[in-house]
């Protein structure tokens, strides 16, 4: 048993006693994850849960500041734990894995798992009567019943206010107990407070229940024993996994982000040496097909000469597209407040956006926020992104442009209600030039490539988020500079 859990919230620390075999259990459950043994390794998660309080508390109380909804099982517990494990392991201050308490602390702690064992043995017996899930429901609430003393006893030095580890987390309540029993039926409640005051032999009743106390205390002494059991380096093994799980994970975006950027380097280096291959002949055929107009008398060869034309001209234009991409114009940076050109550009957006029965609106930091950029050329970038959004829409929807940013970096996420991203293949071509996930004919889906890099010139990037049929968020994200 060690002390490898914490919680932080505001300027406060908790550090929770979790039994060895937890560890492992959290282990398994990590390496599982996204495999054919996830549901086992999260059901085995879930037997674990139920014999370790202090454990099921700390993943309560991760769930409770994330904001996620109360869980009115164990198993709920565990499929939240199983989900968030790696990103709860690698939050500030969870380092030392390692950590033993001394053995007066030790036989403290066991000696609360066993009565908490004991609650929730009895009060699931007891809610059985009600059905599977009160019994369920008094089982978690019976393992948790003791929160604030576990808390109390929990507690850690206060981190240091100047701490911004928990930036954006909402609040821990109060009384975590209480928090959790107004999410839970009012009959697995009552059968847990029943059963704390038959276990203090102050509950008139108990001599009709003395089969299920007996019952309980079995459970609890085995429990006890259980928690205190020693498993081979599970100390020293689980920081280890945890963290090369996190920098695995790290290298896997890495990865993706190269392989997208070298691609995309790739694409640019073929259109430059194409486009001007491309562009001598184009130059000839459209010079030709307008000396032959000017003589020609005859009005379908006329009609036909001005269409060789005009796709000739669409095609200059496209190269001229490519060696935009491959060889963009210098940028001339400036200290500009991005406000007044997305508002204008949203402005100027909005009677294309109203056609389609489309809301079109800017919110976030109302500003000024200022970043060194190159306004024209920004505002062409996020043109594109807000032009794909109304074309993802169709009709009816709403777009947000949301702009916020801190000391170092500027964000402008462009939010749509549309059809979202189909799959993982248009996802890998977004940026692609001349990629378009919609049917052919309609655009040239160009206009994310030269944001995307319009974008990266300026040392940023495109961050995308989206499931198919629920929308889709581009976030350009720009260091602040200057």
């Amino acid at each position: 048993m060690r002390r490898p859990l914490q919680l932080e919230v505001g300027s406060r620390r908790w550090l929770f006693p979790t039994a060895d075999a937890s560890l492992a259990a959290i282990a398994r459950s990590l390496l599982a994850a996204g495999s054919d043994d996830s549901e086992a390794a999260s059901a085995a998660l879930a037997g674990q849960l139920a014999g370790d309080p202090p454990l099921l508390l700390w993943a309560v109380c991760k769930t409770a500041v994330e904001g996620q909804p109360a869980p009115r099982s164990v198993s709920d517990v565990a499929h939240a734990l199983a989900a968030g494990a790696l990103d709860w392991m690698s939050c500030p201050g969870q380092t030392d894995l390692a950590e033993e308490p001394s053995s007066d602390q030790a036989r403290e702690y066991a000696d609360r798992v066993a009565g908490d064992l004991a609650t929730a043995q009895l009060a699931g017996a007891m809610a059985q009567t009600d059905g599977a899930e009160c019994a369920q429901a008094a089982i978690l609430f019976g393992l948790l019943a003791a929160a604030t003393d576990w808390l109390a006893l929990c507690a850690g030095s206060p981190i240091s206010p100047d701490t911004d580890s928990t930036e954006g987390a909402s609040p821990l309540p109060e009384d975590v107990s209480q928090w959790l029993a107004g999410h839970l039926p009012a009959e697995a409640v009552r059968c847990v407070e029943q059963a704390v005051e038959m276990l203090r032999g102050s509950e008139p009743s108990a001599e009709s229940h003395a089969a299920e106390v007996e019952a309980a205390g079995r459970v609890a002494a085995e429990g006890r024993w259980h928690w205190l059991a020693q498993v081979p380096h599970a100390g020293a093994m689980f920081p280890r996994l945890a963290d090369r799980l996190v920098r695995l994970r790290q290298l896997e975006e890495d990865f993706q982000v190269t392989l997208e950027s070298e691609k995309l380097e790739s694409l640019a280096e073929f259109a430059a040496g194409a486009g001007h291959e491309i562009n001598n002949p184009l130059t000839v055929i459209a010079g030709r097909a307008q000396m032959l107009l000017h003589s020609e008398t005859d009005r379908e060869r006329c009609r036909g000469l001005a269409l060789m034309k005009v796709q000739a001209m669409r095609v200059h234009e496209m190269i001229a597209d490519l060696r935009l991409f491959s060889r963009p114009p210098e940028l001339d940076l400036q200290q500009t407040d991005l406000v007044e050109p997305i508002d204008s550009l949203l402005a100027k957006l909005a009677p294309r956006a109203a056609a389609h029965a489309i809301v079109l609106q800017r919110t976030g930091d109302p500003g000024p926020l200022e970043a060194r950029v190159d306004e024209v050329q920004l505002t062409v970038a996020l043109k594109a992104i807000c032009e794909n959004a109304i074309e993802s829409i169709g009709h009816t929807g709403k777009i947000d442009v949301s702009l916020d940013g801190d000391d170092r970096e500027i964000r402008i996420a462009v939010t749509d209600d549309g059809k979202g991203i189909p799959d993982d293949e248009v996802r890998r071509h977004l940026f692609d030039p001349y990629y378009s996930g919609r049917q052919a004919g309609r655009g040239l889906g160009f206009g994310l490539s030269k944001a995307w890099r319009i974008v990266t010139n300026h040392g940023g990037r495109i961050d995308v988020e989206s499931e198919p049929k629920k929308g889709a968020t581009f976030t350009i994200v720009l260091p602040r500079g200057g």
